[in-house]
């Protein structure tokens, strides 16, 4: 299929090129001298288009892009004529042209369209086809549409072709995006579109649809200008003329060649059009009799090709996931030499994604059939690609886990460069004697237990080991909660108190769960199943609300003038948050909100949390370094941050007045913190003599069982009452 494409790309080129030289040769396309003399380098050509065409053209907040308006701006900057781009929904762009409010744009040039455009000289294909929601892929040709919605961009080329008997079927979109989304949301069963468009658009915006036509309707693709426009028409076709023999045609095509291309089709893809296929020829080679024994030999072939087919990769063409478990469980099953196969490893290329983002997905393709290639190896009998990089193979006995790590992760001699594979590889040693229903199955689950637990842990390989399995008490928790959200959250307030002020004015929020059977259960409990699951955004964004709404109704009767809130270094990366805080705090008088982040919580993307942490401190929203000295992170984080606070764990608090080495640590963190312009809280006191030591050594805020435990609203207002 790659190879049928790439050759149907270099006859496209070929035939522009011709075409242009033939037109140029017969005065179709006139050399620039001939332009009339007031079509010199001053004029100005108004290009439209659609705003939803990717990758042909496209506008968002970074302005316009794509292969046509780079085209159009290789015409100025080889110095033929100035331009002015500007994108709308597609009819409004044919509008603007027919109204001379833009002098060109880019379309297919069909019969029916010539009536109210001239056309310049053709400069590429598009093909069309049907797309549809995945789990309802029934329709694979136009003459298969019955009773079908057919979703259509209001003056749209498929518009001017669709048969008569189904235009009563039409749905109208306003754009190509649209129409893609109509079919998404149910609207209508299909959508009609040019492949490359519609694939780049299914991608970017993450629609549930899928191609299940082949292409159809190959066209010309040329700029249309307003029916009479000589004069435009003649500019560019002589600028078309120009950048084709200059060379400049085929630098911006060669730049967006990557995205022109249609993509292959999956295997099973192919396999679903190619079934069709085989049935009508196997129709028309029984209703023609051809003889018995040609017959046989080309189904065999085909039998053949299909079974292969069915039970290969087609990237690598190692195993499928189905086809390695069969033939392992029939050698486990059998295991005529219990002793030839030791261990079942499981490997994924960790940094395929890189590679894709910082060179091209062909060159990340290209690193899967190397590694491929690599484990095709006679120390490995069983091998499967298992899709995106994943890799299941078994090996001999005579080789340690090491040994196969080593062996797996040295670089890759590829065409252009040499790439070191980041390997993880989780590994479970085979027990041929162990009885298992579906013995492979269960050895892949276990591999990748193990491999899950080496990339949680940032490792390199691991044999599997029981303790590795998930808790099956943290997965009824996190059912739980995925059924109640935080219906039984309960979030309660600890005071703190203010040595310069000598009184409480602030407090820290602290999240509890009420559970139905397991009762009080704190953060250390269920907040990291709810991290892994991802849905730690939602939480705290019901923790910051409620805080808020606890602050403003204790400040309209005590004087509080600072809620604290622990918050994840994750969800500061969460699109949307500066905007959610931005306007929960709207209303929050005379009481400062800050954030409590843990000190590793800040490591990774430390250039955002920088850039959120500024926005926010900018709005008075303050950050405290929570836990601080117990992380792995270095002091430098003092500097990159707008830190305003940092709060000592408890661990040294607990010890201040018994072990010397933490009182070291407390004064010399309270005089770096002072000297860096910040105030320093010290949680976990819980006697006099703590406290005491604490105001000695100069720290601003003191919080712990001493003064109040973490208490609910109610008694927390009455607190404030009798501290007043």
């Amino acid at each position: 299929m790659v190879t049928t494409t790439k050759t149907l790309t270099k006859l496209l080129v070929v035939t522009v090129i011709f075409l242009l030289v033939i037109a140029m040769v017969f005065g179709v396309a006139r050399p620039a001298q001939t332009l009339p003399e007031d079509s010199d380098s001053s004029a100005k050509v108004r290009f439209t288009g659609s705003a939803f065409y990717p990758p042909f053209q496209w506008l968002d907040t970074d302005g316009s892009h794509g292969f046509l308006v780079d085209l159009e701006r290789q015409f100025a900057l080889d110095g033929h004529f100035k331009i002015e781009q500007n994108l709308h929904v597609w009819s409004e762009a044919l509008r603007k042209v027919q109204a001379g409010e833009a002098d060109a744009v880019a379309l297919i040039a069909t019969d029916k369209r010539s009536q109210l455009f001239d056309f310049s000289i053709p400069f590429y294909h598009v093909a069309h086809a049907i797309f549809m929601r995945e789990g309802d892929a029934s329709v694979r040709a136009l003459a298969a549409i019955k009773t079908e919605r057919i979703a259509v961009v209001e003056g749209a080329f498929a518009e001017l072709e669709l048969p008569l008997i189904l235009r009563n079927q039409i749905v109208w979109a306003t754009d190509e995006l649209d129409c893609l989304v109509l079919v998404a949301q149910g609207q209508a069963e299909l959508c009609i579109e040019v492949i490359q468009s519609s694939r780049h658009l299914i991608q970017q915006y993450n629609l549930d649809l899928v191609q299940t036509s082949p292409p159809f309707w190959a066209v010309p693709y040329a700029f249309g200008v307003r029916k009479g426009d000589t004069k435009t028409l003649a500019q560019l076709n002589d600028a078309l003329s120009s950048i084709i023999v200059s060379g400049g045609y085929q630098q911006v095509y060669n730049r967006w060649l990557p995205y022109l291309e249609w993509k292959s089709l999956s295997w099973y893809e192919q396999l679903q059009h190619y079934t069709g296929l085989l049935l009508v020829f196997i129709t028309l080679l029984l209703g023609i009799i051809i003889s018995l024994v040609l017959f046989r030999v080309k189904s065999v072939r085909f039998a053949a090709q299909l079974e292969y087919t069915a039970t290969h990769d087609s990237v690598t063409q190692l195993l499928n996931r189905d086809a390695f478990v069969s033939c392992l469980n029939q050698y486990v099953r059998s295991s005529p030499e219990p002793q030839e196969l030791r261990w079942f490893v499981v490997a994924r290329i960790v940094n395929l994604e890189a590679v894709t983002t910082a060179f091209s997905h062909q060159t990340s393709i290209e690193l899967v059939q190397q590694f491929a290639r690599r484990i095709d190896s006679p120390s490995f009998r069983y091998k499967a690609h298992l899709g995106a990089g994943l890799f299941a193979f078994t090996c001999q006995s005579d080789l340690t886990a090491e040994q196969i790590y080593e062996f797996i992760s040295t670089p890759l001699e590829m065409s252009n460069i040499d790439i070191d594979p980041v390997i993880a590889m989780g590994v479970v040693e085979i027990d041929l004697n162990e009885r298992l229903d579906n013995p492979t199955e269960e050895l892949l689950r276990r591999a990748l237990t193990a491999l899950s637990y080496v990339q949680s842990h940032h490792m390199q390989w691991l044999k599997y080991h029981e303790s590795f399995e998930p808790d099956p008490v943290d997965l009824m928790l996190l059912k739980d909660f995925t059924t109640a959200r935080m219906q039984d959250f309960e979030l309660l307030l600890q005071p703190q108190y203010s040595v310069l002020e000598d009184k409480i004015n602030s407090a820290e929020a602290l999240l509890r769960w009420h559970h139905p059977t397991r009762g009080m259960l704190l953060p250390a409990t269920f907040i990291p199943l709810i991290e892994q699951a991802g849905m730690m955004p939602e939480v705290t964004r019901w923790v910051i609300s409620k805080a808020c709404e606890y602050a403003k109704r204790l400040a309209e009767d005590y004087e509080i003038s600072r809620i604290s809130v622990n918050v994840t270094a994750d969800d500061l990366m969460e699109p949307g948050f500066v905007d959610f805080v931005l306007a929960t705090v709207v209303g929050l008088k005379n009481v400062r909100l800050c954030f409590e982040i843990t000190e590793t919580g800040l490591i990774t993307d430390s250039g955002v949390a920088q850039d959120v942490l500024q926005t926010l401190a900018k709005r008075g929203i303050c950050c405290s370094v929570d836990d601080f000295g117990t992380g792995y992170s270095s002091l430098s984080y003092l500097s990159l941050f707008p830190i305003a606070e940092v709060k000592l764990d408890r661990l040294f608090v607990g010890a201040l007045t018994t072990d010397e080495r933490s009182r070291i640590i407390i004064s010399s963190t309270i005089e770096l913190a002072h000297n860096l312009g910040m105030q320093v809280t010290a949680e976990g006191v819980e006697d006099e003599a703590t406290l005491h030591e604490l105001k000695a050594l100069g720290c601003d805020r003191i919080q712990g069982y001493f003064f109040a435990k973490p208490s609910s609203y109610t008694d927390v207002v009455q607190y404030f009452s009798c501290r007043n």
